[in-house]
């Protein structure tokens, strides 16, 4: 019997200003930007490996991964501060190599 392999891609996504709409988190909750979860949510499910990023201070860890719980959003790790190594990364402020040069 042969057993099919399933290539797991890597996702790097940034939280702010891609899974929730940009505001000071100590003002206001972020509010989630629901289409984009769901997208998010799916990859997981189809076997993706999910790491949300952001360039926070690690001091906001726990508000951080409450957001991400409260709003179902589906992820495998969390990253601080870093950008983690993947093979796609989703960002708001991102430029594809090929549209800059």
């Amino acid at each position: 019997m042969k057993i099919k392999k399933r290539i797991r891609i890597v996702y790097a996504i940034d939280l702010d200003g891609t899974l929730c709409e940009w505001k000071f988190w100590w003002w206001a909750e972020p509010a989630p930007i629901k289409q984009r979860i769901e997208l998010i949510n799916r990859l997981y499910i189809e076997w993706a490996i999910i790491l949300i990023y952001t360039a926070r201070d690690p001091e906001f860890f726990t508000d951080t991964y409450a957001w991400l719980i409260k709003h179902w959003v589906k992820h495998h790790w969390i990253n601080m501060w870093r950008k983690p190594g993947a093979d796609v990364y989703i960002d708001d402020k991102a430029i594809n190599v090929e549209d800059f040069f």
